[in-house]
């Protein structure tokens, strides 16, 4: 049994939003890398 990656990927703008010195990113094409990861069939390596 391997480590299982799923990875989605979509182009576009976002909005990020410095917060404590770490960036948070949002916005639609975040949610759209998140449908596409989810939907994303699993690798092993």
């Amino acid at each position: 049994m391997g480590v299982v990656i799923k990875v989605g990927l979509f182009t576009g703008l976002t909005n990020a939003v410095n917060a404590n010195g770490l960036f948070d990113y949002f916005g639609y094409t975040v949610n759209m890398a998140a449908v596409f990861s989810s939907k994303a069939k699993a690798a092993i390596l």
